[in-house]
């Protein structure tokens, strides 16, 4: 006679892999919405601290080098650039000049090599769908060979950059906001127009 399997030795029945497989489905319908979320504020966060690192590079080099080094705001980091206030690419160019003035624009010989383009950053496909707002449409900025913002000599820019908001399109996503104060340091912070921080709040713009 047989003996029956024991019912911990047996595999799982039709029905219970149909109700596994629906939970799980289920639980994942429920966090679409907040990982839609999350990969969004990433988005914002990365294209921030890149626009920061860019700045934070300019000034540094204008001051290691003793001279003028602009940061420009561009739509693509090729021979075919164009200024542009919403993009988040990027090139660190030297003296007051934009990049799309010197020859080859954007895709210029390097520094090291003799050329213009001391650094550029293309931003990637995955960045795309975030919103750039800068002051007045400002897309570049110069600094001075003391790290500073000059108003006089050569600058590329009659009006430099000195706020840019950085948003998503997605609802309840965080929004950043890249500052430029009249000395030229550079902030990363929260524009908070809902008031959800405190006022003395180090992370509020």
């Amino acid at each position: 006679m047989r003996t029956p399997t024991p019912r911990s030795e047996q595999g799982f029945t039709l029905l219970e892999l149909m109700i596994v497989v629906t939970l799980i489905a289920l639980m994942l319908m429920l966090a679409a919405p907040s990982i839609t979320i999350w990969l969004q504020n990433l988005k914002v966060r990365n294209v921030g601290e890149s626009i920061v690192s860019g700045l934070q590079l300019a000034r540094m080099e204008a001051i290691r080098r003793n001279t003028r080094v602009t940061f420009s705001m561009v739509s693509s980091t090729d021979s075919s650039c164009t200024m542009s206030a919403t993009s988040p690419s990027w090139v660190v160019s030297k003296g007051g000049v934009l990049p799309t003035s010197i020859t080859n624009k954007c895709a210029g010989t390097m520094a090291d090599a003799g050329g213009d383009i001391i650094q550029k950053n293309s931003a990637s496909v995955a960045l795309q769908g975030v919103t750039l707002t800068s002051n007045g449409g400002a897309n570049c900025l110069t600094y001075d060979g003391l790290g500073q913002l000059p108003t006089q000599g050569s600058i590329a820019c009659t009006t430099g950059i000195t706020s840019i908001d950085i948003t998503s399109p997605t609802a309840d996503t965080t929004a950043l906001r890249v500052t430029v104060s009249s000395g030229g340091q550079v902030r990363l912070c929260y524009p908070d127009t809902a008031n959800q921080l405190p006022t003395n709040d180090p992370r509020k713009c």
